[in-house]
Formats: structure tokens, sequence, C-alpha cells
């Protein structure tokens, strides 16, 4: 259930989503150094298998970083862009600063720029959605319930006896989520129950 050929969909859309785009975590370029000013970095993005799909220098100023980066569009020679990203500071409860990316578009903060074509915006400015809006409800109960499986160390199988209590588990906690997977399971069946008895 839920596999290939399980007749469960993801919902037709013309939204590109958050997950076929490439994008730049300021958290993570905070981590590495790469907003220190006179840094210089490189960001690449790899696929499942290490190969490597994308790479963007960047430079940092004080209050800015800049990016250059190849983009190639269908039908078009690949073309270099070369921008910069203005960097806002907002300071932390307990001291030090927190940076944001000021989107170039919208000129909010935001933690994540994605490259949607040849320029990095914020989600809202590129119309991004989420691969997991774009579900049907069967799909996000099923995900649901199989999270909670594997979390349990059991199968993902639903057909499959529920997972025991780990040893290391809590017993309310095993419970909580037990129930949880119960009623996940049940508003499963009668969407199912919904989908099978449309005319």
């Amino acid at each position: 259930m839920g596999g290939p050929e399980s007749g469960m969909r993801v919902l037709k859309s013309a939204k590109t989503t958050v997950e076929e785009c490439l994008d730049l975590d300021i958290a993570e370029l905070k981590r590495v150094g790469a907003l220190t000013a006179g840094a210089k970095s490189t960001c690449t993005w790899q696929n499942t298998k290490g190969k490597e799909l994308a790479s963007i220098a960047i430079y940092a100023d004080t209050n800015e970083i800049g990016l250059r980066y190849a983009v190639c569009i269908e039908g078009r020679a690949a073309e270099s862009v070369d921008c910069n990203i203005a960097i806002a500071y907002t300071a932390c409860n307990f001291g030090g600063k927190r940076p944001w990316f000021v989107c170039p578009g919208c000129l909010r903060r935001v933690g994540r720029l994605y490259l949607h074509r040849d320029r990095f915006r914020c989600r809202r400015c590129h119309d991004l959605a989420y691969t997991s809006q774009q579900k049907s409800e069967m799909d996000r109960l099923l995900d649901k319930i199989q999270a909670i499986r594997a979390k349990l160390g059991g199968s993902c199988d639903i057909y499959d006896p529920f997972p025991a209590k780990p040893e290391e588990m809590g017993e309310k906690t095993y419970k909580r989520l037990r129930m949880q997977a119960i009623r996940a399971e049940a508003r499963l069946n009668c969407a199912m129950w919904r989908y099978l008895d449309k005319p």
C-alpha cells in the first residue's frame, strides 16, 4: 500500500516545489564561516549518490554576500550570473545576533533563498509549494503512520503487526504514538472508502 502501483498519487499542480530548487540556508553559511567579511567559499549541492549537481562561489562583505554562478535555461547557452544579497541581523535573547537574507524580490528577512530559473529569491517571491502540500489526504496519512512505525523501529508496512515498545522508550510516549497511529489509520480507512465510493 502506498507503493508505485498503489493508486495513490501526488496531486497535479502547476507550482514548482522547494524540493525541486537549490537553496541557500543562511544558518549553514554562518556555521561554516561563509558570512565572515572577506571570506571566499563555495557552496555545492550533491545528489543522493554524491555526484555534484551545482556549485556557487560566495564572497562575503560586512552586510552582504556576492554570488557567482552559471545557469543554463532550456534553449539558451549557459550564462554567468553575479548578484549581491544583503544580510540583516537581529539580536538574540541571550546575546549575539542572528543573520537573515534580505530577499532581493520583496526585501523580507528570510532564512532561505531558492534558485528558480536564474535567480535567488524567497519561497513567496517564487511562489513555491512544498511537496507535502500537494499530496493527497491518503498519502499524508500514510506518511504519518509509516513515520511513527519507523520511529518505533518496526516495519513501515501498515499490514504488519504494530511495533512493540522499544526498551529505551517510556510507556507514556509509546501509548501516545500508538494512539496517533490508530487515529491516522482510522482516518486513512475513511479516506480510502470515500475514494473508492466515487463514481
